[in-house]
């Protein structure tokens, strides 16, 4: 006992000795005392630094993108997805024959896709880049295996609930205080337009969303293990933040997570489900194309015209992407130069070249929609050929979460992904990763410990 005391007397005062002559040096020793000290007591508290240093991520990579955040803080993302794709090697051997296959087909067409926009021109470095851009998802696939094996089967599931429970509480917290300090400049629809926990109303959204769906198809769930209050918590603190955002695009997910689970009740069969959910982004692109026809918005509510402004640039956005595509048929404008954000002279010329030079929002004065529809994205830089693969792929990643766990989370997730890749670019942007594909692999990754459980529609 009089050891430790020394000890720590003797550790207190080197402490205040570099505090006085390195005061950064001395906070990170500090900070690394504290965490090594809270790893060996606390249990299981290696995957709950990991949880919290993931939301420490996704927040901050939507703030450094809004100025909110050094820029440098956004490549925090990148490191983390990077060890994500590494830690994948180890789910070799711990999936079954018949899902490594569904995983097999759902990486031989991200490659397909990639390798149209490589052949369709464009510089190698932007093609390199932009292509492990779309593709870094993965990685949190890898990550997220990685926190799981640090908790029990029976912990996971309700461990990815509380996580974007915690999330959503705390961006709660931060819009009222916004809303109380009166710091914000604008209203829509008559609500004060605040920027919360992450600094931007889209991804404030996403993450009620992404809570919601929990609720609605694990809510109920006797393998969940939460009380009933969390759960009312959770559809109060979901709708607070969902009509704080005054952004309801991420509803569309909500709708279509209905449809899914209504159509898996009655017994649809999960290859037939996850085509119907890979063709969702096509039919959103139709119906925003029908909503935004001229003469749509004369005689219409406040609200709808609102979503007609907000629909309008992803339409003009997929027109571009079809001139490209038809341009250079069957191949697109090469990786990298729609839609990428990478080199903002060429994305300029691919703008051009395909009728927006002149549209608000595309000009070089500020392209600022280039970032809101996925699937124009896919269009533009890989073409046809580009599109189609991407979509197999995408079915084929639906199938697979629907028949790899008994958690219906994670096909639900996925269909709300599928959902929303016309209106966010869900399987780019680092915020978006982090959010959907963290708690949907914990959820399953409690069924593949075990073996993954077969399909079974519910009754």
């Amino acid at each position: 006992m009089v050891v430790k005391c020394m000890a720590i007397t003797a550790m207190a005062i080197a402490l205040g000795v570099l505090a006085i002559r390195a005061p950064v040096a001395a906070w990170v020793v500090a900070t690394a005392v504290v965490l090594i000290a809270f790893l060996f007591t606390v249990r299981q508290g290696v995957p709950m630094l990991a949880l919290a240093g993931l939301a420490a991520v996704a927040v901050s990579y939507t703030q450094a993108t809004q100025g909110g955040a050094p820029s440098a803080a956004k490549y925090l993302d990148d490191a983390v997805l990077v060890v994500g794709v590494l830690l994948l090697v180890r789910l070799r051997g711990r999936l079954s024959r018949r899902l490594s296959r569904i995983a097999g087909i759902v990486l031989f067409f991200m490659f397909a896709s990639a390798m149209a926009g490589v052949l369709g021109g464009g510089s190698l470095r932007l093609a390199v880049i932009g292509n492990w851009q779309d593709a870094r998802w993965l990685g949190a696939i890898g990550i997220g295996v990685a926190v799981a094996d640090g908790l029990q089967p029976s912990q996971r599931r309700r461990w990815a609930f509380r996580w974007l429970l915690l999330l959503n509480v705390l961006n709660a917290l931060v819009s009222l205080y916004q809303i109380a300090a009166h710091d914000y400049t604008t209203t829509r629809l008559g609500f004060p337009e605040v920027t919360g926990l992450f600094g931007q109303t889209t991804a404030n959204a996403l993450a009620a969303t992404l809570l919601l769906i929990f609720v609605l198809t694990d809510g109920r769930s006797s393998r969940l293990a939460v009380s009933k209050r969390e759960i009312a918590l959770a559809i109060g603190v979901g709708f607070l933040d969902l009509l704080l955002s005054t952004r309801f695009k991420p509803g569309l997910a909500l709708v279509a997570v209905a449809i899914f689970l209504y159509l898996r009740r009655i017994g649809i069969r999960p290859l037939v489900l996850a085509s119907l959910a890979a063709a969702i982004p096509v039919i959103v692109i139709m119906a925003f194309a029908w909503v935004t026809a001229p003469g749509r918005a004369e005689s219409e509510s406040e609200a709808t015209t609102n979503l007609i402004a907000h629909a309008a640039p992803r339409v003009q956005f997929m027109n571009g992407a079809e001139q490209l595509a038809s341009r250079a048929f069957p191949l697109g404008e090469g990786s990298g130069t729609y839609g990428s954000d990478l080199n903002y002279g060429r994305e300029l010329e691919a703008f051009a070249d395909a009728g927006l030079g002149s549209q608000y929002g595309f000009r070089t004065e500020g392209s600022q929609f280039n970032s809101d529809n996925f699937v124009a994205h896919v269009l533009g830089e890989r073409g046809y050929a580009g599109l189609a693969a991407w979509l197999i792929s995408l079915a084929a990643l639906i199938y697979f979460a629907l028949v790899s766990s008994s958690s219906s989370f994670v096909p639900g997730v996925a269909i709300a992904a599928a959902s929303l890749t016309a209106l966010v670019p869900v399987f780019r942007d680092g915020t978006a990763i982090l959010l959907v594909f963290i708690p949907a692999t914990l959820c399953m990754w409690g069924s593949a410990h075990h073996g993954f459980e077969r399909y079974r529609p519910q009754s």
